[in-house]
């Protein structure tokens, strides 16, 4: 990993959208942005995806965090940098 990078832990809450999820998933791949790790389970009314993306700068992961948020409609996305520290970030208008 590059100095100013580390790894982000984005947890992602949805209702159960599988093309919405196929579209974040895409998102980091047009990106070039690694997934170290991906878990997707099923919770009332939706489903979650925990998704781990290495090598990722705090702006790089902003970005996505506003994007995800745009693909899902939502408000806000909750990202955890690598020193475990939760942010809540807005989603762009």
């Amino acid at each position: 990993m590059a100095p100013d990078t580390q790894a982000c832990r984005f947890h992602i809450q949805t209702g159960g959208e599988v093309q919405a999820l196929v579209r974040i998933v895409a998102l980091f791949a047009q990106r070039d942005l690694p997934i170290t790790d991906l878990i997707m389970f099923p919770h009332p009314g939706g489903s979650s995806l925990m998704l781990t993306a290495s090598d990722m700068s705090r702006q790089q992961a902003e970005i996505v965090a506003a994007k995800i948020g745009n693909i899902l409609s939502v408000r806000a996305v909750d990202l955890t940098l690598a020193d475990g520290v939760p942010i809540r970030l807005s989603a762009a208008a």
